[in-house]
């Protein structure tokens, strides 16, 4: 029996392809998360996570993970995003983030 990680009262997110990111926002360990990033607040967190496989659209409320299916995640409070990468709209996710990353898995950023 696997383990599930539940995400709640979702109100945004960005739902990517490994080949929407550019080789070297890859190399340089950044993800450009759009509008995702200006709308986080005091009281909201964005995960960030490779997943193996696409899950149904979850931009509604609540998003569950089977934990085997997770690559990487990383999690940002407000207080853990500088005021250039929120100018850049970008996350520092470091490059361990993309390092198992596989063609056919889906990135999911969602701000809760």
């Amino acid at each position: 029996m696997t383990s599930k990680i539940t995400l709640f009262n979702i109100i945004n997110c960005i739902v990517l392809s490994p080949s929407d990111i550019a080789p070297s926002k890859i190399k340089e360990g950044r993800l450009q998360a759009g509008g995702i990033v200006n709308k986080i607040t005091p009281d909201t967190q964005i995960d960030a996570l490779v997943v193996k496989k696409q899950y149904p659209l979850i931009c509604d409320g609540t998003a569950e993970f089977e934990e085997s299916d997770i690559r990487s995640r990383k999690t940002f409070n407000y207080q853990d995003i500088s005021a250039s990468n929120k100018s850049e709209s970008r996350l520092a996710v470091k490059t361990k983030f993309f390092k198992e990353m596989e063609e056919t898995d889906t990135i999911y950023l969602i701000l809760h």
